[in-house]
């Protein structure tokens, strides 16, 4: 609940103060539909807060408003953080923030109707049946894993857009194919996918994180499996990754904006993203967590796709998004 997130939130911040004895941390709960646009009225009338954490989705607009000011590319960001987390929170060169958690899409497996894992894209035709099929959102966002399968992506490392090549093409082309197969359920509504799965009448299901816990008070854990998505003909599924994040505000004093740093430092570093796993269920963007499938199977299955989960640029014309939806 959100409550214990405040809760465990709380007891991360009682550290501040022996790190940087003084600094008193003042936490604002805000509803997550209500938070950007309370958060820039705010910066807007000079009295914002020194830190936000929060989606990095919400960056492009944040950065339009003048809300939050560059993160230096220190050592330790650079070589703690996943790329994708990073990625996630950068515009060009710059970083706007620092990464705390990772969501990327992953296959859930129920074993009660599911007898194989797939590897391959086209397993899917030979692991399910009408009575255990598999549930796909072929929207965008949630579908965007299957591009790479059948090529480089729609974009470069240099963030340019390559249609030509990315494979998206042949996707649409493969979820094309496979429509009227009898254990292949396309459909737009996410919702009512998800309730097949938990209802028991769906194998496998394409989903992330924050559908863990509604999942496992549903289906019993010991059957329960998430494991990375199947590879195409030409690589690895790359499904895009959401990311929670640290960002900065830019009304602060130099002594604020320093003291935040350190908050920031804090909720990111590896103690503390061990415990917003633990007690949260988050994946954490730290690199140097250990994500153990022995003693979290079900989030180290998540923590393994991200290895190549990718973010699209936070400059990208949204001309360009509209065309691709």
């Amino acid at each position: 609940s959100d409550v214990y997130k405040r809760q465990v939130l709380q007891e991360v911040l009682k550290q501040v103060d022996e790190i940087s004895p003084g600094v008193e941390v003042i936490d604002i709960f805000v509803a997550r539909d209500e938070i950007v646009d309370r958060y820039i009225e705010s910066i807007n009338e000079g009295i914002g807060p020194d830190l936000l954490v929060g989606a990095a989705e919400w960056l492009p607009q944040l950065i339009a408003t003048e809300s939050v000011r560059p993160i230096s590319n220190d050592t330790r960001l650079l070589l703690e953080f996943r790329d994708s987390a990073l990625d996630a929170v950068r515009v060009g060169e710059t970083l706007y923030g620092i990464p705390m958690s990772v969501a990327p899409n992953s296959l859930y497996v129920n074993f009660e109707l599911a007898s194989e894992i797939p590897s391959g894209i086209d397993d899917f035709l030979d692991y399910t049946s009408v009575e255990a099929p598999v549930a796909l959102e072929p929207r965008f966002e949630p579908a965007y894993w299957g591009i790479a399968d059948f090529g480089v992506g729609l974009f470069d490392s240099q963030g340019r857009f390559t249609l030509t090549t990315s494979g998206f093409t042949e996707w649409l082309t493969w979820l094309e194919s496979v429509q009227d197969e009898p254990g292949i359920i396309l459909n737009s509504d996410s919702q009512a996918l998800l309730e097949l799965f938990m209802e028991g009448r769906a194998a496998y299901y394409v989903g992330g994180p924050e559908e863990l816990s509604t999942i496992s008070r549903n289906l019993s854990e010991d059957k329960l499996a998430v494991v990375r998505l199947p590879n195409g003909p030409v690589g690895a599924a790359a499904p895009l990754v959401a990311a929670d994040a640290v960002m900065l505000g830019t009304n602060s004093s130099d002594t604020q904006a320093e003291a935040a740093r350190v908050v920031a430092d804090l909720l990111t570093n590896r103690q503390q993203s061990t415990t917003f796993m633990r007690e949260l269920g988050r994946i954490p963007a730290n690199a140097e967590v250990s994500v153990d499938p022995r003693i979290y199977p079900l989030l180290g299955g998540f923590a393994r796709q991200s290895a190549t989960s990718v973010a699209l640029p936070n400059d990208i014309d949204q001309s360009t998004l509209c065309l691709l939806y």
